[in-house]
């Protein structure tokens, strides 16, 4: 345990000397806040017009106005930063021979894996931080849902971690850094998209597709719905993509 916290360190420590990282950090930040302002003046728009018509009162709670909108941006948003941030994690370490460098310390490729995807995940996690300022900054003006705030993130954390887990077995298997970038982006995609795929199908094909989608289980984390089974889902999907990208680099060694 000691050697894969060693590792988070180390792989942290080497986002943070990365200009690709703070690149990153700037882009997804400025998108975010561009989502919170577009969602909190359509909100207020909406308001207004339907105010000023006499219309029936619409739902005017934060929570689903402004916040659950944005932070289905986010999760999609994720799909364009993540494979930026995986990309190198094992591609580039691949091409210049210098994960086989640090196999020939007492370091297992289990242990390499685990830490490299704990390293990311801290990086993302410090992504995600200012962000709880939006949540923050409406809650001075009017009534937050805390239950869905917390939910919310709480799927941020288990969508990022099952993406991350993911790039970082793509990545195992090239050792292009642009070409882990593009396949991440494509399993990324269809993994979100198949959620829309079920809306075309029909039963049960289109329940099961429901299940596997990724847009349907972070949806109800949005709404503060926790349930063991979305949670059991991203983990199983960190698991098995970790375990896979283990696969992938004890195949390449024997090889060797």
């Amino acid at each position: 345990m000691s050697r894969v916290r060693a590792l988070a360190r180390k792989e942290s420590g080497d986002a943070f000397r990365s200009p690709v990282a703070y690149a990153v950090a700037a882009f997804f930040l400025l998108l975010s806040g561009f989502f919170f302002r577009n969602h909190a003046t359509f909100y207020h728009l909406l308001s207004i017009r339907r105010g000023a018509a006499g219309a029936a009162p619409v739902d005017l709670r934060i929570t689903p106005g402004i916040l659950q909108p944005l932070y289905e941006s986010i999760s999609f948003l994720l799909i364009l930063i993540v494979p930026l941030l995986t990309m190198r994690l094992l591609a580039e370490e691949k091409r210049n021979r210098s994960f086989e460098l640090l196999l020939a310390y007492p370091v297992k490729i289990g242990e390499a894996v685990v830490g490299k995807f704990l390293g990311a995940f801290f990086f993302y996690v410090l992504l995600l931080l200012p962000t709880l300022a939006y949540p923050v900054f409406l809650a001075r003006v009017a009534e937050v849902d805390p239950g869905a705030v917390a939910g919310a993130y709480l799927g941020l954390l288990l969508l990022g971690g099952a993406y991350l887990a993911l790039g970082l077995f793509v990545s195992s298997l090239t050792e292009s850094p642009i070409v882990a970038a593009a396949g991440t982006y494509g399993a990324l995609l269809l993994a979100w998209t198949v959620g829309y795929a079920a809306t075309l199908a029909s039963p049960p094909v289109s329940q099961v597709m429901e299940r596997l989608s990724f847009l349907h289980r972070f949806g109800r984390f949005t709404v503060g719905l926790v349930d063991t089974g979305d949670v059991v889902f991203f983990i199983a999907w960190i698991v098995i993509a970790l375990a896979g990208t283990d696969r992938v680099l004890r195949s390449r060694r024997w090889r060797g």
